[in-house]
């Protein structure tokens, strides 16, 4: 396996859109026993991190009024502290509105 880590894909939305999907996130982990949601301190206004499965890994961010989701397809060694990397770069780069 190869250590690089493409980004598959982002989705734009708003705080509507951010709670909602976080809200359903962290009632289908308490439901199916997923791991939970790890909170992101100092990414945007809010971030949240998943890593359900064992190499794919989800940042959800919401930054000035702006919510998008990053997914990172990796090792798992190396998944969550790519996500989490590549979403503080990403919120530093969104200006406030």
């Amino acid at each position: 396996m190869s250590d690089a880590c493409p980004p598959s894909d982002t989705v734009a939305g708003g705080r509507a859109d951010f709670d909602t999907n976080i809200r359903q996130l962290q009632d289908d982990s308490t439901r199916y026993h997923f791991p939970p949601l790890t909170k992101l301190s100092g990414v945007g206004d809010a971030a949240f991190l998943n890593t359900s499965g064992q190499d794919t890994a989800q940042v959800y961010l919401m930054k000035s009024g702006t919510y998008f989701r990053i997914e990172l397809f990796c090792g798992p060694a190396t998944c969550a502290s790519w996500s989490a990397a590549l979403a503080r770069r990403v919120a530093a780069r969104i200006k406030a509105k």
